[in-house]
């Protein structure tokens, strides 16, 4: 479970990769089993949960509509683009998605030209499915991964190379960016600003940096720099504050018996970042190599790290950290963003399960 779950009327939804890659309803306080459905191909992003009822696309090009109390498909609809990591938004009445491109597709020809498909942009109805519109607008290989976000009408998403706002209606852009995106990173919106993440634009720069964008013109604000190499989280913005996880790891280089040359440290890190300055407030440290997003509720900032999950306190200190352990051979890791709702934090791990945690005291 590599998707991170979503939470509804005391139902967790997690959806679970492989052959079959079921989607799962499990009840919040036993544990068990409400229903399962079983998609063409396996949903690699979290659901949307809306109106009782879940929003996912699959790889195997399907995008569905699922009954959340009966797990009864509503509809479905074949795309004809994979759905990777980029979860689903609903608003208003539509559905907005990224896809991945595929390919590579042999072109008859003089030659047999070999090309990419692109990825594409959705927009589509979220009571039948139909395609509104699509933006198109991307290189041969590129895929979009990011998970959108909607606020006035603009929907804005990263790509593997710049950062979007399209007009939610018509998908025309309101503008794009060119700047460091990591793939797996979405943006933020509050208070008429953009937050994204993403490696430095300066070989001489700090490893990672944080902007801060106007949402109407995509003007950079501000830029703050992360101490740590690999942003490949999405931020979280609460009360004035923008949170996110970072990690670096040590380094070493040698060859055979000789001399081995080590630079950097190993560490994962939460920063607070003032959303209005770019300042740093403080940092916090965590497990490393970190790909969980982090999650924000009454005071504590949960987040998964490597194999476990950590909470920190929004004042910036460690409150708990949870191992998970595995009767696997290779040691569980970590990729779902938690979900926290009626006391327990939920998370999806690589080793096929789904874990409830004590969201007080861990």
């Amino acid at each position: 479970m590599n998707t991170s779950p979503v939470v509804g009327d005391g139902t967790v939804y997690a959806p679970g990769s492989g052959d079959p890659g079921l989607i799962h309803a499990v009840d919040i306080e036993s544990g068990e089993q409400v229903w399962e459905f079983e998609p063409a191909g396996y949903a690699t992003s979290a659901p949307a949960l809306v109106d009782e009822t879940l929003y996912v696309g699959t790889w195997g090009k399907q995008f569905y509509a699922i009954d959340a109390t009966s797990g009864e498909q509503r509809w479905s609809q074949e795309i004809g683009h994979r759905f990777g990591a980029s979860s689903p938004a609903v608003v208003d009445g539509t559905v907005y998605v990224g896809t991945n491109g595929d390919g590579p597709l042999v072109v008859s020809g003089p030659d047999d030209e070999e090309q990419f498909e692109a990825c594409a942009f959705l927009a589509l109805d979220a009571g039948t499915g139909e395609t509104l519109w699509d933006y198109r607008e991307f290189g041969e290989r590129e895929n979009v991964d990011s998970s959108p976000t909607v606020a006035d009408r603009v929907v804005y998403f990263g790509g593997e190379t710049s950062l979007y706002a399209l007009d939610a209606e018509t998908g025309e852009e309101v503008w794009t960016r060119d700047i460091p995106t990591h793939v797996d990173s979405s943006p933020a919106v509050a208070d008429g600003r953009v937050y994204y993440g993403g490696p430095s634009e300066s070989d001489s720069g700090p490893p990672a940096q944080l902007q801060a964008l106007d949402a109407e013109s995509g003007e950079t604000l501000w830029t703050a720099g992360i101490d740590d190499v690999s942003l490949r989280t999405s931020p979280a913005v609460v009360d004035g504050t923008v949170y996110v996880a970072a990690s670096s790891s040590r380094v070493c280089m040698g060859v055979g018996g000789g001399e081995s040359t080590c630079h950097g440290v190993t560490r994962g890190q939460v920063y607070a970042i003032d959303a209005e300055s770019g300042d740093e407030q403080w940092t916090a440290e965590i497990k490393t190599d970190t790909r969980s997003s982090p999650a924000v509720v009454d005071g504590t900032i949960y987040v998964g790290c490597r194999d476990g999950l950590s909470a920190v306190t929004t004042d910036g200190d460690s409150a708990w950290h949870v191992p998970f352990e595995s009767d696997r051979e290779d040691p569980p890791y970590v990729k779902s963003s938690p979900a926290v709702a009626d006391g327990y934090a939920f998370v999806g791990v690589s080793d096929g399960r789904l874990r409830a945690i004590g969201a007080v005291d861990g």
